[in-house]
């Protein structure tokens, strides 16, 4: 062909695509967006606007529509990335498997000392941290389990807080932030209690079942059961008043125990552990002066005085029901994953035996699809691992935080 005549045709690599490109300058292609992120790992829209040559702002367009189609994924991918990232769906669940698969090969047996070790260092026990903070992270990881209130603050939370004072627990519970309830008596004085953050009840504690099947079903339980859901948080002398009301016998003793019936079976609890403490030291046994007669007709002389006792240590403070806790509570499977990530947050490795003794709704086995659904999916803040192999110790669920591992 004579030179100047004709057109002629020059063959382009895609690299080489520049934002003159008639094509690529205004919106790229949708499909050839898809096959770049087919082909890449997570990337940044500014990396795929220099390899196609393309606009930022048209390239949201396109990648908006991948995501909006299920064809690729929108979010922070690498653990050093900074900002949003985009890929595809495909390769992201290839990444997630290797990610899983890796995260397997590095698991190894450990003997029972071992285990323990982990377990005491996990739990923050001999722990100089010191403060309300400090109580605040220890109750964070025990919190919904069923603790013997003899040994709650002495054993369990004074070797997790320095220098650990009752007022700090105290002071978190009336701030409203903290709550104890009742999980079963043990005696005549001391009972298993759960501390559960109010916002997180719903999830980690079960409601009360009918009062029927516990046997609380007497008058002196349901007029207590019905004044503190009718009046709220109420004081002991309230609480008197409104048996006297009843035309029940309302002296001390047997208010009390009716009180702590309630109590143990998470159907009452305090804005304080005061209550709990005497209770556990024996102050039950102990009444106030002035005690007052059996016959409900004395109440009105009291109701008229200006000065009542106090009543028992045993019922100091304000006493509520917990039945407002549980309102509006959240979904099953809400339930299922807090309780999940609950059990690994407090363990760091979990076992069936730890699963058994938690007294998780169906041992283990109710618990497992769960733990294995969170590990598919590498739940934030968490990335859990299988221990399929581990000797004596058997463990099946641990984990560690994304930004680095704790042996």
């Amino acid at each position: 062909m004579p030179p100047g005549c004709g057109t002629r045709w020059v063959r382009r690599s895609l690299s080489d695509c520049r934002p003159s490109s008639p094509i690529l300058s205004t919106r790229p292609s949708r499909e050839l967006v898809a096959r770049h992120a087919r082909t890449h790992g997570p990337f940044k829209i500014e990396s795929v606007a220099t390899r196609l040559g393309a606009a930022p702002d048209a390239l949201r367009l396109v990648l908006g529509e991948l995501v909006a189609a299920g064809r690729v994924a929108e979010g922070e991918f690498r653990p050093a990335g900074t900002g949003v990232e985009w890929v595809d769906t495909d390769v992201l669940r290839q990444l997630r498997r290797r990610s899983l698969a890796a995260l397997r090969d590095e698991v190894a047996p450990v003997d029972t000392a071992a285990l323990a070790r982990f377990l005491i260092g996990w739990q923050g026990v001999g722990s100089t941290r010191r403060g309300v903070d400090a109580m605040a992270e220890a109750v964070s990881v025990l919190q919904g389990a069923a603790i013997p209130a003899s040994v709650l603050e002495a054993d369990v939370l004074a070797m997790r807080v320095a220098d650990y004072h009752p007022s700090e627990l105290d002071q978190l519970c009336t701030a409203g932030e903290l709550v104890w309830i009742g999980a079963g008596s043990i005696g005549a004085n001391d009972g298993r209690v759960r501390l559960v953050f109010r916002n997180q009840v719903g999830a980690l504690v079960d409601a009360p079942p009918p009062h029927d099947e516990l046997g609380l079903d007497d008058a002196h339980h349901a007029v207590l059961r019905a004044h503190l859901l009718r009046q709220g948080a109420s004081f002991w002398a309230d609480i008197v008043a409104a048996v006297a009301d009843a035309s029940l016998p309302y002296d001390d003793e047997t208010v009390l125990a009716a009180l702590w019936d309630l109590v143990w079976a998470g159907e009452v609890t305090n804005d304080s552990l005061a209550p709990l403490r005497a209770r556990i030291a024996g102050g039950a046994s102990r009444r106030a002066s002035g005690a007052r007669s059996r016959r409900p007709g004395a109440a009105t002389s009291r109701r008229l005085g200006r000065v009542t006792a106090s009543g028992p240590p045993a019922a100091a403070g304000r006493w509520s029901s917990t039945a407002p806790l549980f309102d509006g509570g959240p979904s099953t499977t809400e339930v299922m994953t807090r309780r999940a990530l609950q059990l690994v947050d407090r363990y760091g490795v979990l076992t069936r035996e730890m699963a058994l003794a938690e007294g998780t709704d169906g041992g283990f086995a109710g618990v497992y699809p769960m733990l294995k659904l969170l590990e598919e999916r590498a739940a934030a803040p968490w990335l859990l691992r299988r221990r399929p192999r581990c000797g004596a110790v058997r463990p099946v669920r641990s984990c560690r935080p994304v930004t680095g591992d704790r042996r």
